[in-house]
């Protein structure tokens, strides 16, 4: 426990991979895909477009 410094923040206490995806969310960004995709409509023009483990795609 450090005497004089307060409570130490989330910043302070992550590890590596925290940071980094701390530093991306403040950017806007999400590296490992963690965030929900964003719906689409449902229809032909617009589907519902899902990650494949198997397949890969590059959009």
């Amino acid at each position: 426990m450090a005497f004089g410094d307060g409570v130490p923040t989330d910043n302070k206490q992550a590890i590596e991979l925290q940071k980094e995806v701390m530093m991306a969310a403040r950017k806007g960004l999400d590296p490992y895909n963690m965030l929900t995709p964003k719906a689409a409509s449902g229809t032909r023009e617009d589907p519902n477009k899902l990650r494949s483990l198997l397949y890969p795609t590059n959009e």
